[in-house]
């Protein structure tokens, strides 16, 4: 299982690729949500990491889309939010049933912790489990 990155920045999602790096687990990185569903669709995502900019910028498309599918449903989604933009993003995020919602400046123990923790989880439930089909 991978863990999908999107953020609009590429310094962005090199940040988080070398947070994620002790973990030892394949990352994909991208910065559209055109590119994010396309990954999603070939499979093997077992985590992603959400950067969700400024509001305005409907980055929430990507997890309204993943909680239609099926097998999309149960993988779990960590945002990441500017705190001065959090307000415009979380109710929202807590009715898409976002994992975790992450604020900058990011510390990466806590991305890696939390990454860990929810690939362990989801790997055990996997797509077996009745929400996802």
């Amino acid at each position: 299982m991978k863990i999908l990155l999107i953020d609009e920045c590429a310094w962005g999602i090199k940040a988080l690729e070398a947070a994620l790096v002790p973990l030892d687990v394949p990352t994909a990185g991208v910065s559209s949500n055109d590119a994010a569903l396309k990954t999603l669709i070939r499979g093997g995502v077992g985590l992603v990491v959400l950067v969700l900019g400024r509001p305005g910028a409907d980055r929430l498309e990507v997890v309204r889309y993943m909680r239609r599918i099926g097998p999309m449903r149960c993988i779990p989604v960590i945002t990441v939010s500017d705190r001065r933009y959090l307000a415009g993003f979380v109710v929202e995020a807590a009715e898409l049933e976002v994992a975790d919602v992450l604020t900058t400046p990011l510390d990466p123990q806590a991305l890696r912790f939390k990454a860990r923790y929810l690939l362990t989880v989801h790997g055990r439930c996997g797509t077996d489990h009745p929400s996802c089909s």
